[in-house]
């Protein structure tokens, strides 16, 4: 009976742990034991019934029988408890394996929609290119005026959070340079936070308080986003930011432990109200704790600007000690080199100071465009003034190539090299090797070429002659005949018009209707003329496609068409 009972239960631990080989032992003994004594059993059977009943009564061989499958099923039971506990922690393994990894994905899931929300929550204070203003004017050149200049030695260190500096200096003075230079020497600060802004007179979109105070708080943003003591900054839901949730945000993100110095230039460009607002608030930033930089034209300088916000000011000298160290410094050196070879000694010191002193002002922009025989520096500082945005150098090339009037195009007549012909302006345009644009090189250039001197320059122009330049150039480019041709890589179908009613109706019948056969031969036409509609289909279907692409993604379809853009 305890056979019957347990041999079906160990068939199915042999079933369960097919790989244990010592499981799988133990049972063979055990069905090896049953074996004997079934033998035994049927050995028993054939005996008389004496020889029955001596056995029955007393049978060693049975009792030892009995004793080996004791011992068989103790093993197995086990052998099964120590697979059964291995198979519990092999489990468990593989559950904490499971749960780490679903942890770690989950913190991965919850890190970049962290992320996701930061950067939904920092553009919308602002998506201005901040960076690239202050790249372009840091490369303009170093300057030594920030050692020799005391007040700014004593705003920089002083011990009181709420402290600000005010440089005032000349149109062309070199204050934008010397607020780049400031934002350098603050970054080598340790426990500060420099946050910066340039306003571009060619871009309208900086010279805005909203521009310039969400691109400061961006700023501040981007160094407490991997704080967690600022998590709360980041709400969940994206709200539309003003002014007033600026000031809020500066005030919760403020100074702790740490210096957080503004760094502002080209204020005095925006409108007297933009720089009326600007003033107010950096006044609420200053009772934060920020410290403040900002410059102003001295020429400029408005009746708001003389306020107890400033206490510190500096002033850039008239003759700049730059350019006078640059000047020694680069005779020098092409003296020593032989790149310039003076006889007399003494006439060097007299280079140096002509030099020093025709520094300032506009000398060269005469001779550089007296070379220009086909006026092609009017046509770019035109364009360049009528132009809203910066123009790609090819850009500036197709629009200047444009001669007005003339539709029909001529690949002999465009410009090879926008470079070369950029040097017949004179250096009063730049090319800016951040995104490849044509830019005025300050924005005094600019008003030099609208309110130029007469006794410099005969073809000064205004705003609108600029203007009506660039539409000049636009409809004569969008007239080019060139236009007419196109190339594509589709071949125009032939399609006959007078198989199209009979096509359309006989794709409406199923081909397994009876009536199909008689359908096609009353629609079939009988007219003799040949109509081809493909090349109308294929221009509708190409208009149809540049309309969906113009729609889905709105782009340039051209260079040109950033002038278009533009103005």
């Amino acid at each position: 009976m305890a056979i019957g009972r347990n041999a079906p239960r160990y068939q199915t631990m042999a079933v369960l742990y097919p790989k244990s080989k010592t499981l799988q032992g133990y049972l063979c003994e055990y069905f090896i034991v049953i074996t004997k004594v079934c033998h035994q059993s049927v050995t028993w059977t054939r005996k008389s019934a004496l020889a029955r009943l001596s056995t029955a009564i007393n049978d060693p061989q049975m009792k030892t029988f009995k004793d080996e499958l004791d011992l068989w099923s103790s093993a197995i039971k086990e052998e099964a408890n120590v697979l059964l506990n291995q198979a519990v922690v092999e489990e468990a393994k593989h559950n904490s394996l499971f749960r780490s990894v679903a942890t770690a994905r989950s913190n991965a899931s919850a890190h970049q929609h962290k992320i996701e929300r930061q950067t939904q929550f920092l553009d919308a204070c602002s998506r201005y290119d901040y960076c690239t203003a202050w790249k372009q004017t840091r490369k303009r050149g170093t300057t030594k005026l920030l050692i020799r200049c005391t007040p700014y030695q004593q705003w920089r260190d002083d011990d009181d959070d709420n402290t600000s500096i005010l440089f005032l200096g000349k149109l062309g003075a070199g204050k934008s340079v010397l607020l780049a230079n400031i934002v350098d020497d603050l970054n080598l600060r340790d426990l500060s936070i420099t946050l910066y802004f340039f306003a571009r007179h060619d871009n309208e979109e900086s010279m805005k308080a909203k521009t310039i105070l969400g691109s400061l708080i961006r700023q501040l943003l981007d160094y407490r986003k991997n704080d967690s003591k600022f998590s709360h900054l980041f709400p969940e839901s994206i709200p539309r930011i003003d002014l007033e949730d600026i000031m809020d945000l500066f005030k919760r993100a403020g100074p702790e432990n740490e210096d957080i110095f503004i760094i502002l230039d080209g204020l005095d460009e925006c409108e007297i109200e933009v720089q009326s607002t600007v003033l107010e608030h950096l006044a609420k930033l200053q009772s934060f704790g920020y410290r403040l930089c900002l410059s102003v034209r001295t020429s400029e300088r408005r009746p708001i600007w003389d306020t107890q916000l400033f206490q510190f000011h500096a002033s850039i000298p008239e003759e700049n000690p730059d350019i006078t160290d640059f000047v020694v410094a680069e005779v020098d050196d092409r003296v020593k080199d032989g790149r310039l070879v003076i006889r007399d000694p003494k006439l060097i010191d007299d280079v140096k100071q002509e030099l020093i002193a025709g520094a300032c002002g506009i000398r060269n922009i005469h001779k550089a465009s007296s070379k220009d025989h086909r006026g092609y520096h009017i046509r770019i500082l035109k364009v360049l003034v009528g132009a809203k945005e910066p123009l790609t150098t090819e850009e500036l090339r197709q629009a200047a190539s444009v001669t007005i009037g003339q539709t029909i195009w001529n690949s002999n007549k465009e410009i090879n090299s926008i470079h070369t012909v950029l040097k017949f302006c004179g250096s009063l345009v730049m090319v800016d090797e951040e995104d490849e644009t044509v830019r005025f090189i300050h924005h005094s250039a600019r008003s030099f070429c609208t309110k130029g001197s007469h006794d410099v320059t005969d073809w000064a122009f205004s705003e609108l002659e600029a203007d009506q330049h660039i539409a000049e150039i636009l409809v004569t480019y969008l007239s080019y005949n060139i236009f007419e041709t196109q190339v594509s890589r589709n071949v125009v179908p032939t399609i006959d018009a007078k198989e199209m009613p009979r096509r359309v109706a006989l794709s409406a019948i199923s081909s397994k209707y009876l009536g199909t056969s008689i359908a096609g031969k009353v629609l079939r036409s009988t007219t003799r003329l040949k109509r081809d509609i493909g090349p109308a289909l294929a221009k509708a279907s190409i208009c149809k496609e540049a309309l969906d692409r113009a729609y889905r993604k709105p782009g340039r379809l051209s260079p040109i068409t950033a002038v278009v853009h533009a103005a």
